[in-house]
């Protein structure tokens, strides 16, 4: 467990002693795919995080409307806020293959928190950074047509290696399009020569085309 932790931004900085007590109140879970990790509206009892896996984050509307906030990969944080601050998830996590998940019961993590002043200063600066970066995610995709949509997440989501994390079925999750629409504006971009695609795999080759294509 004390791996587990270690790789975590969260902890990253903290001495093995401070470690070894947050893994001492640590425990692990499994979530078979399609399972809940927790849904929206349950009470927060737990501090949270992807060991391995991918979990999807949402809201449902009063309608019903399911809306795609992001997907979370090992080292992520799930729903940090609402155990903070002893509420109720907002939204609602769900395991799209098997997955495990690490937590710290509630009430230790809180004492831990306001006892560690590192571990204190790590996750409030987390905390601020995703706030930031989702909230202003959203305002721009509220903006956007669907090229714009589809484009802001992959230029947002690739990685180094110009890989993307997102599967299609993912980005139109999250860009509120149906899995066909994205398909169409992916392929468009690779037969520019913007991106290449390949089974379960989509790599950003010449990101300056495609904002040239997007401005057309």
């Amino acid at each position: 467990m004390i791996g587990d932790l270690a790789r975590l931004e969260a902890f990253r900085g903290l001495t093995s002693e401070e470690l070894d007590r947050i893994a001492r109140l640590a425990f692990q879970r499994t979530y078979p795919a399609g399972s809940f990790v927790f849904q929206q509206g349950e009470p927060a009892q737990a501090f949270l995080f992807v060991v391995s896996g991918r979990i999807r984050v949402f809201r449902t509307s009063p309608a019903g409307q399911e809306l795609t906030l992001h997907y979370l990969g090992p080292g992520d944080l799930l729903g940090t806020v609402a155990v903070l601050q002893n509420r109720s998830f907002p939204a609602t996590a769900q395991a799209v293959r098997d997955s495990c998940v690490g937590a710290v019961p509630g009430g230790d993590f809180r004492r831990l928190v306001e006892e560690l002043p590192r571990l204190k200063d790590r996750i409030l600066s987390l905390v601020a950074q995703r706030a930031t970066l989702f909230a202003g995610l959203a305002q721009e995709l509220s903006c956007l047509d669907a090229h714009g949509r589809v484009a802001t997440l992959l230029l947002r989501s690739v990685g180094p290696d110009g890989k993307l994390q997102l599967t299609h079925q993912e980005l139109a999750d999250m860009a509120a399009l149906s899995r066909e629409t994205v398909s169409r504006i992916l392929g468009e971009w690779a037969d520019a020569g913007a991106i290449t695609l390949g089974r379960g795999r989509i790599v950003l080759r010449n990101p300056g085309l495609l904002e040239e294509l997007l401005r057309e």
